[in-house]
């Protein structure tokens, strides 16, 4: 009887290793899922009053591009840390305030994105002088949302 105790104690093990292994797969494969389709302009668009923003996103050079590849940092520590910040902010705005219309940078998403667009754009801003306005979007706001409004009708937040 001894011995017949040991196997089934070592079956036991293995199966919730196995089972342990098979939940932790599951719970990354659905981390991965959720973090690709909230970073999505669908997503993005679907609680924002957005909608101007994802079409004109959706007809510019950056259409690949998804919100976050701008939006967020590109460390993963710092984007899952500024995405759960963002995202709790622009949750209770929506649904518990109202959203500012036109919607208004903050200090911290505007150095972001300036980050960003340097990191990507870093062989053509090689020798750009930022001296005179401190932020690519000051000149090329245009790029990654494009103005459909004509220019009476428009409501600018970020000049």
């Amino acid at each position: 009887m001894p011995n017949d105790a040991v196997p089934k104690k070592n079956k036991r093990r293995l199966g919730l290793v196995f089972l342990s292994m098979c939940v932790g797969m599951l719970v990354l494969v659905v981390a991965h899922v959720s973090l690709k389709a909230t970073d999505s302009a669908p997503f993005c668009g679907s609680c924002h009053v957005m909608s101007d923003a994802v079409v004109t996103h959706r007809m510019s050079l950056h259409a690949k591009l998804d919100c976050n590849d701008c939006h967020l940092p590109v460390n993963f520590t710092e984007r899952m840390i500024n995405k759960t910040i963002f995202g709790f902010h622009d949750f209770t705005a929506f649904h518990f305030s109202a959203v500012e219309s036109p919607i208004f940078s903050s200090q911290k998403t505007k150095d972001i994105v300036q980050a960003n667009c340097v990191r990507c754009h870093t062989e053509s801003t090689r020798n750009v002088n930022m001296n005179s306005k401190p932020y690519c979007v000051d000149c090329h706001r245009q790029v990654p949302h494009m103005r459909t409004l004509p220019i009476s009708k428009r409501k600018v937040g970020d000049v």
